[in-house]
């Protein structure tokens, strides 16, 4: 989000705003979904420019196609019959409401040319929206293990022969600067 031309400095104004990262990339999914259809007023040099991730957003599946709970009515949910489901349920869409109210403070803040490249008013919808579209892709972390287990660039060698019934064995390696785990 911060390298895009078109909202890159919105970006920059909402963190620094104190807006949270993960919002910040909810709004830049909503913006270049947006700014496929619609630019901002721009001359048309800067209209013209590649829009890989505003192709990519515009193909995804609206809110309508969301099968996520989250975007279930509360009586579907309420009908599983799982009063901790429900809660849970409950306590996120409370927390998207704020971050909704949030948001739009945070957005009626920024200049107006800097707020343009979000093509319009984002609501608790667009932000519902782009929610489950992060929650509905998997996501692959790379996480350095402990120094404990081999971290710090050292490998953990399997131990010789095989491993006997009822153990597992942890083997840590780094490759090109990434550590990789398996068991």
């Amino acid at each position: 989000a911060l390298d895009s031309e078109a909202f890159g400095p919105a970006a920059r104004a909402l963190l620094v705003a104190g807006v949270h990262a993960d919002a910040v990339a909810m709004l830049f999914a909503i913006a270049e979904r947006r700014r496929g259809q619609r630019p901002c007023g721009a001359p048309a040099a800067a209209a013209a420019v590649e829009r890989p991730w505003a192709e990519m957003l515009a193909a995804a599946p609206g809110l309508e196609a969301c099968q996520q709970l989250l975007a279930w009515p509360s009586e579907a949910v309420a009908a599983l019959g799982t009063e901790q489901l429900t809660k849970v349920l409950e306590d996120s869409l409370a927390s998207l409401w704020k971050l909704s109210e949030e948001v739009h403070a945070s957005v009626a803040g920024l200049p107006k040319d800097v707020a343009c490249c979000l093509g319009g008013t984002v609501s608790f919808d667009d932000l519902l929206w782009a929610r489950c579209l992060f929650d509905s892709r998997a996501v692959a972390l790379e996480l350095p293990p402990p120094d404990a287990l081999g971290g710090a660039g050292r490998a953990t060698p399997a131990p010789p022969g095989s491993p006997g019934e009822g153990q597992q064995w942890l083997a840590i390696r780094e490759e090109n600067g990434a550590h990789r785990a398996w068991v």
